[in-house]
């Protein structure tokens, strides 16, 4: 009758522990594991995905250059688009959900009586015999105490063995390095919308023009563009006239008759032309920016010098005169 009390006993201490099981550990421990499982067999398998788009967040922070027809910044965002897709395809393959039992396994391995295993054997003797059930209803009743003790045992996130050579490492160096010396107003400029196209602004070309007055002369070189509404130029002889033309050839013409051989010129992108200013004649730059200069060549006066007449040694041999000197 005592054994047959204590088999009560146990029995119902048992089923009272395992009731309060399901409020307390190892419950929330298994869970906790299963969450840290999947970060873990997840990062194991999409680090390269992780690697690729840091990468590809990074490219357009930067201003590529261009190579012929071909833009190095769309290209490089192209292979990285494309990386990430394949490293998409891999990780989908090597990545397996962990399960329920794979998180309760990981906890009952963490604990030294695998006490979550044992919970769920059977006794292999199936009798009637009171001292035998009493035995094994106190050996579950102390698994479920140790199982009750059971802590959440945290993901394994090393990647050295899934990236011996360290690439997440040096994807995170270029998005870090991106983020401190690149632009972000390249990253905004591939959502902004395009902006409308006006074909006749894109016909549109510019130049530039000098005018360089002899060395002589000491007076200040001349801005033709600033001088659109002025119809005549004064300059003086051997003045030294430049012209810089950008955008398409046939653009601009320029059409001078104030060096000795009169030039027509059809302007091509980066051309620059030069010639001296030796006779009076007009300048003409034609096309979308036109301008006419009518030039007049002023005259060189040679100095007046005026001498007082007075000469004035002293003792020491040193001697002093006066004199006036005048140029134009």
């Amino acid at each position: 009758m005592a054994v047959e009390k204590t088999a009560k006993r146990w029995r119902f201490n048992l089923v009272f522990s395992r009731v309060q099981n399901w409020f307390s550990a190892p419950q929330p421990a298994v869970f906790k594991t299963l969450i840290g499982l999947i970060c873990e067999r997840g990062l194991k398998a999409f680090w390269p995905l992780f690697s690729v788009g840091l990468i590809g967040c990074s490219l357009p922070m930067w201003q590529g250059p261009a190579i012929g027809q071909i833009d190095v910044l769309a290209l490089g965002v192209g292979i990285a688009a494309a990386g990430s897709v394949a490293a998409l395809l891999w990780g989908l393959k090597r990545f397996r959900m962990p399960r329920w039992q794979d998180a309760k396994h990981r906890v009952d391995r963490s604990l030294a009586p695998r006490p979550l295993q044992a919970l769920s054997d059977v006794a292999s003797i199936q009798d009637e015999d009171p001292v035998t059930q009493a035995l094994w209803l106190r050996h579950q009743y102390q698994m479920q105490a140790l199982a009750n003790q059971a802590l959440s045992v945290p993901p394994d996130l090393a990647l050295m063995k899934a990236d011996p050579f360290g690439l997440r490492l040096c994807a995170l160096l270029v998005f870090l390095v991106s983020i401190s010396f690149g632009s972000s107003y390249n990253f905004a400029a591939l959502f902004a919308p395009p902006l409308p196209s006006n074909p006749k602004k894109v016909e549109v070309q510019s130049w530039e023009g000098w005018v360089t007055p002899p060395p002589y002369s000491a007076l200040p070189s001349l801005y033709l563009p600033d001088l659109f509404e002025q119809a005549d130029l004064m300059l003086l002889s051997a003045s030294r006239v430049d012209l810089r033309f950008y955008g398409a050839e046939g653009s601009y013409q320029i059409n001078q008759s104030v060096s000795p051989t009169p030039l027509v010129t059809s302007a091509a992108d980066g051309l620059q032309q030069s010639f001296a200013v030796l006779q009076e004649g007009a300048l003409e730059i034609s096309g979308p920016s036109s301008a006419v200069w009518s030039v007049t060549l002023l005259p060189d006066k040679p100095p007046n010098l005026q001498w007082s007449g007075s000469f004035e040694p002293d003792f020491f041999g040193v001697s002093r005169f006066s004199y006036a000197a005048q140029d134009d």
